[in-house]
Parts: structure tokens; sequence; C-alpha cells
């Protein structure tokens, strides 16, 4: 049995945005709008988990190193950055953040 839009939640199992008329996604496709968004958010999400695990060791290591090494106390401060940069589009990101280790 063939459900409607609504039960169905919507094209593919999606529903429209909050507000979004249930037209959402053919208006989209009619302008040319042709990424698949469920597809790109689970491509950024492995990304996004992938350099998190990853960033996280190497804070880890580099300030465990440090304060064995004494050049920074366990109680300090260390300040990260990370720079997320999309190559051949203008999208360039900054992120800094103070950790407070004690």
């Amino acid at each position: 049995m063939k459900r409607c839009f609504a039960e169905s939640g919507g094209v593919g199992g999606r529903r429209p945005p909050k507000g979004k008329p249930a037209s959402f996604f053919s208006e989209r496709a009619k302008r040319g709008a042709t990424v698949d968004d469920e597809q790109l958010n689970m491509e950024i999400r492995r990304f996004l988990k992938r350099f998190g695990v990853s960033a996280q060791r190497v804070i880890e290591d580099a300030v465990r190193q440090a304060v064995a090494a004494g050049t920074l106390p366990p109680d300090g401060t260390v300040t990260v950055r990370a720079r997320l940069e999309i190559a051949g589009l203008a999208a360039d990101h900054l992120i800094e953040e103070e950790l407070h280790l004690g």
C-alpha cells in the first residue's frame, strides 16, 4: 500500500525543513540543486569524527610530553587552534580555544 507524502516522511523518507512546504525538494531540483543532503551530512560527520579522534590523541600526547619534560605545568593552560580549509572552495574556518589542564 502506498502512503501519502506526509505519512512516508517526504521524498526518500525525508521531511522538508521546518516551515518549508512539501514541494521543497522539487523546488530545489528545479533550481539545479542536486546535492544529496543526507549523503553530504554522513560524509561530513565521518570526516569530523575522524578528525576529532585523531586531534584529541595529538593534543593529549603533546600535553603529556610537555608536562613530562617540565615545559608545561600540570595545571597550566594551552591554546589549541584548528583550521578547516576546503580545497577548491572559498571556505576557511579557524577555531581557537584555551584548554585548562588543572
